[in-house]
């Protein structure tokens, strides 16, 4: 009787892991030839080339990864924030362009609107969820200020309630 021949299937790409246990699995997308589609398949089927060369792609990234996490490590929070939303509301300029504008909102609206609480009214604000959401909107002024607006999330205060003009 004679063995069987070993059929050779052709592998898009490995484009996970899924291990069980102690035994490695990956996950595989097929070529269009093969019938594509995805499947999880046991490390001992696969190429130890195409095993290798997805490692070194997850090693590449995990470092890439870890480099990124070191630098943004060194930004201080209000920084972070910033950057977060230059991108998210895709405006044009640096942290270093509206770091000044975003800072002066935060003071002018801490100056005016918040006040230290003692420890047992912060634990029931924060338990019976009374604070309020803020958020930050960041403006490009016609004379090129870049300011920061922080606003309370579903309120609305004009004029007559602040003293400071909304549109400034």
């Amino acid at each position: 009787m004679k063995a069987d021949a070993e059929i050779e299937y052709e592998i898009k790409a490995i484009i996970g892991r899924a291990n069980k246990g102690r035994a490695k699995r990956y996950v595989v997308e097929w070529a269009e030839s093969c019938g594509g589609g995805v499947t999880i398949e046991p490390a001992d089927g696969l190429h130890a080339d195409l095993i290798r060369e997805y490692e070194l792609k997850i090693e590449t990234a995990h470092a890439a990864l870890a480099a990124v996490h070191a630098e943004t490590d060194k930004i201080d929070d209000m920084d972070r924030m910033i950057a977060e939303l230059i991108v998210k509301q895709k405006v044009s300029g640096t942290v270093s362009d509206w770091r000044k504008g975003v800072e002066e909102e935060f003071k002018t609206v801490s100056d005016i609107r918040f006040e230290e609480v003692d420890d047992v009214t912060r634990d029931r604000v924060l338990r019976d969820q009374l604070g309020m959401k803020l958020r930050m909107i960041l403006e490009l002024k016609k004379d090129d200020r870049r300011k920061g607006r922080l606003v309370g999330q579903g309120f609305w205060e004009d004029i007559y309630t602040t003293g400071v003009n909304p549109y400034s």
